[in-house]
């Protein structure tokens, strides 16, 4: 069945039905696909297989995975994907766009190679800039996926996944050696999930579980237009697809630090946050990135097996390794930023989080969210009830951060001694190290600031200078314990964010 497959596309190219037929035309297969390249479009083709996990067997279902392509991929490329094209006439002679079909396969419109997002990354084309606009929108495309049913139990599924890689990865010994290391990461496995499996369902109830792309790496991004775009999803599988958010982003985590990016993969899930405020779920990140590389190192090896391609062999094991990485236990800090409105601690602590691999949480940002979230409208958001809110979602967020392993920015201005001491109290209890990043400058240069953000109105901030004022005129200095942990920083002057990392323990 697949070689009269690739005799009927070979018929295809030959009469010209992709187009000039003195233009190369390039085809490209994987275990479950045929893809044609043409000059300025693509061809994709189901084979007809079943593999148990996924079943083409039939033009009835290769049909309907066709449409399920076009449909799913449209939720987050719709450029990409032109529809789906019936192959009528006979396997001696195909037609393109004729029925009554013989085959179905998708039309796609074709991008250059030096779009695939590996490329764009080895190429040093890939900024910050562009993880935030992923960011966005991943958090919108989660927004409006679809949830499961009530029943799906995300316990039961990952635990089912997760055994399907080890019972894998235990069929190639020639490549995954060390059964002791699969036996000792299986072990951390399971206790991890027993320990979240109370926060993996309670994600579930509130509609953290979504019907996402389920295969979220950079393999299948392309940066095009000034912007990273996601295709090619799991439209096979419903159940590979239904996963929790952060699952779904952590196979991005995972995949970008694994290419030697771990900035980047740490702007990602900065910005990712901070559009959801679903801090809750980061402890689950390292059981969500090291299940995802050993599902890389599943496939990968599998592939290494079937090849006996040295090269794959020795990625398979790296993937293993990394998934290894996530299980140890990590060293995270937590950082305040201290410093009055307009002392440039926001700026830079936006310029720390790429270098710090950390995650930074805005109290004008989460005050803002409780804002959105209540009951009734509020005349002041920085009362005393307001800003103590807003605190305590500070703390709970950077708690939830620290938990995961990654080190917390908790950006605010801790005016006192007392909203300090919360953190310091936080970073005692979680054994972590704590660090005050006290930003300062002249009060005209603050007051400028501030009126200069004001008129131009892009800031999420709502101080103002009679804000300000009050803060000039209650700020608590730091007091002899609190400066054991400061680092001083005057934002008047150029800043050395190499050395200051340094300073931070974070390089």
């Amino acid at each position: 069945m697949v070689e009269q497959l690739r005799s009927l596309i070979e018929r295809l190219s030959v009469d010209g039905e992709f187009g000039d037929p003195d233009r190369p035309v390039r085809v490209i297969e994987t275990h479950i696909s045929i893809i044609v390249l043409g000059t300025s479009r693509a061809w994709k083709f189901k084979k007809p297989v079943d593999l148990g996990f996924v079943d083409f067997s039939t033009l009835e279902r290769r049909r309907e995975a066709c449409e399920a392509e076009v449909r799913l991929n449209a939720r987050l490329s719709p450029e990409l994907y032109e529809g789906v094209v019936s192959i009528g006439g006979t396997p001696e002679h195909p037609r393109l766009d004729e029925a009554p079909a013989i085959e179905y396969c998708v039309a796609m419109q074709r991008f250059a190679a030096d779009a695939e997002l590996p490329r764009a990354l080895e190429a040093g084309r890939i900024e910050a800039q562009a993880m935030r606009g992923l960011a966005e929108d991943l958090a919108t495309f989660h927004a409006s996926a679809e949830r499961p049913a009530p029943d799906w139990d995300p316990v039961q599924a990952l635990s089912r996944h997760s055994a399907e890689n080890f019972e894998a990865l235990r069929t190639l010994p020639a490549i995954f050696s060390d059964s002791t290391a699969l036996d000792k990461l299986e072990s951390w496995t399971a206790s991890r999930m027993s320990v979240l499996a109370p926060l993996l369902a309670d994600r579930h109830r509130r509609g953290r579980v979504r019907l996402g792309h389920g295969d979220l790496h950079a393999g299948n991004m392309i940066w095009r237009d000034g912007r990273i775009r996601v295709f090619d999803c799991i439209e096979f599988s419903e159940s590979l697809r239904t996963l929790d958010v952060l699952d779904e982003l952590g196979f991005a985590l995972m995949d970008f630090e694994r290419r030697g990016h771990p900035g980047l993969a740490a702007v990602l899930l900065d910005a990712y946050l901070e559009h959801t405020g679903d801090y809750d779920g980061v402890p689950l990140l390292p059981l969500f990135c090291s299940y995802r590389a050993l599902v890389r190192a599943k496939v990968t090896g599998l592939s290494a097996a079937e090849s006996r391609d040295a090269e794959s062999s020795a990625a398979a094991q790296a993937y293993l390794s990394l998934a290894t990485r996530y299980a140890q236990p990590r060293k995270p800090t937590l950082v305040l930023m201290h410093g009055l409105s307009g002392s440039g601690k926001s700026t830079l602590a936006a310029k720390l989080v790429e270098p710090c691999a950390a995650v930074r949480i805005r109290s004008d940002v989460e005050r803002q969210r409780l804002l959105r979230d209540a009951a009734h409208p509020v005349e002041d958001p920085y009362s005393s009830e307001w800003t103590q809110r807003t605190y305590e979602t500070l703390a709970s967020a950077c708690e939830s951060v620290i938990r995961g392993g990654r080190s917390a920015i908790a950006d605010a201005v801790f005016l006192t001694r007392a909203q300090r001491h919360g953190f310091i109290e936080l970073a005692r209890r979680l054994g972590c190290e704590l660090k005050i990043i006290h930003c300062h400058a002249p009060s005209h240069v603050l007051r400028s600031r501030v009126e200069a953000r004001r008129q131009a109105g892009r800031d999420v901030s709502q101080a103002d200078v009679a804000v300000l004022e009050q803060q000039l005129l209650r700020i608590e200095p730091l007091g002899e314990g609190e400066k054991a942990s400061e680092v001083r920083v005057d934002t008047t002057r150029d800043i050395d964010i190499d050395s200051l990392v340094a300073a931070l323990g974070l390089s």
